[in-house]
C-alpha cells in the first residue's frame, strides 16, 4: 500500500475517522459542559479531527526529515500512509474505550479517583494494560512501515522515529511558545 499511490486517500480517511470518535470521548469526559452546550460539543469534535489531521502531517514531516538525515529515501506521501496505517491499532481499540467509557459513565479518569471510580479499579488496571499494548502494538508496526517508505533497515528505522519524536518535540515547543510568553503577565 505504501508504494501505490492508492494509499493517500486513505490517510485521510483514517486520520478523520480516528480523529471523530478520540475526540467524542475526549469532549465528553474532558469537558462535562459539552454535554448540554451542542455548539461546543461540535467545535470539541470539529478540533478533535483537524488536529489527528494535522498530527498525520506533522508526524510525517518529522519522519521524512529525519529520515533523510540518515539516508532514507522516503517521498512525504509514503510516510502520510506509514504513520496513518500505524493509528490502525487505535483505531479498532476505539470502540473497546468506547464500551470501558460508557460503563464508567464517561467520567474523567485522569483525575484522582473518586469512591465510584475506585470500585471499578481492576477494570481501570486491564484497560490501562490494554491501552499499552495498543501503543506498543502500534510502535512495533510503525518501525516497518518507516523503514519500506525510507527504503532503510529497520534499525535506521528505530533511530528515525527516535530522532522524529525529538523533532516533534521541537516543533510544538516552537509552535506553543509565543502562546505561553503571551499570556506569561
Amino acid at each position: 500500500m505504501i508504494d501505490s499511490a492508492v494509499g493517500h486517500r486513505i490517510v485521510i480517511q483514517v486520520a478523520v475517522l480516528y480523529g471523530l470518535p478520540y475526540a467524542v470521548t475526549k469532549a465528553i469526559t474532558k469537558f462535562p459542559t459539552a454535554r448540554q452546550d451542542p455548539m461546543q460539543f461540535l467545535l470539541l469534535i470539529l478540533l478533535g479531527v483537524v488536529a489527528s489531521w494535522l498530527m498525520v502531517y506533522l508526524s510525517a514531516w518529522c519522519f521524512k526529515t529525519s529520515g533523510n538525515w540518515i539516508g532514507g529515501t522516503g517521498q512525504l506521501r509514503d510516510l502520510r500512509i506509514a504513520v496513518a496505517l500505524t493509528w490502525l491499532p487505535f483505531f479498532l481499540s476505539l470502540p473497546i474505550d468506547l464500551i470501558v467509557l460508557s460503563y464508567l459513565n464517561f467520567q474523567d479518569i485522569s483525575q484522582p479517583l473518586s469512591a465510584e471510580l475506585y470500585r471499578h479499579h481492576q477494570l481501570l488496571r486491564i484497560w490501562g494494560i490494554l491501552q499499552m499494548l495498543v501503543c506498543a502494538l502500534s510502535f512495533v508496526y510503525l518501525i516497518p512501515t518507516l523503514a519500506a517508505s525510507h527504503r532503510i533497515s529497520k534499525g535506521r528505522a528505530m533511530f528515525t522515529v527516535v530522532m522524529g519524536f525529538f523533532l516533534l518535540v521541537l516543533v510544538f515547543a516552537a509552535l506553543t511558545l509565543p502562546f505561553f510568553l503571551a499570556f506569561r503577565y
